[in-house]
């Protein structure tokens, strides 16, 4: 009896330590967050600027995607500013074995209103950027707005195909 109780006791350890889930208390340790780099605007906010942060790790390409989209819409932590307007939601984001990532926003019709075109191109490439060069999966990404396609955000960067990523905005 005392062996079987010394058995469960071995299985429930190697359990708890196979998840990983950082022990008993289920708080991912520092060694499941993995490091990214977020696109802010710059304070002149004429261009790109990398912020990092730690976010949990994932094997799924579509659940890092979308831990990577929520940080980013978050804001900026290091005095950069928001590229990406506070009322933009996300939706739902899934990447696909073609590798490409489709991120579907809710739409909220003052998000964007009255933006320049440096600014949507910048919104634009904030969540691009921030996809492609931190998940090795993505290679493209299509913006939907309520899971449709759409035009623009705001009349100014045609939102109909799929985008690349843009270094030439990053500083």
């Amino acid at each position: 009896m005392n062996t079987s109780r010394f058995s469960i006791r071995r299985i429930l350890f190697l359990l708890i330590a196979a998840t990983g889930c950082g022990g008993l208390s289920g708080i991912p340790s520092a060694a499941d967050q993995a490091p990214i780099n977020l696109y802010f605007m710059d304070a002149t906010r004429t261009y790109l600027k990398a912020e990092v942060r730690q976010i949990p790790e994932s094997e799924s390409p579509t659940a890092f995607a979308r831990a990577v989209l929520e940080a980013l819409l978050e804001g900026p932590r290091e005095g950069l500013a928001r590229a990406i307007p506070k009322g933009l939601a996300l939706r739902a984001a899934f990447v696909t074995g073609e590798k490409t990532a489709y991120v579907d926003f809710a739409k909220n019709p003052e998000t964007f209103a009255e933006t320049s075109v440096l600014f949507e191109w910048l919104a634009v490439y904030s969540i691009v950027n921030s996809l492609i060069l931190n998940l090795p999966e993505v290679e493209t990404v299509k913006i939907l707005m309520e899971g449709r396609e759409v035009q623009t955000f705001s009349g100014h960067v045609d939102l109909t195909g799929s985008f690349k990523a843009n270094m030439l905005l990053v500083r």
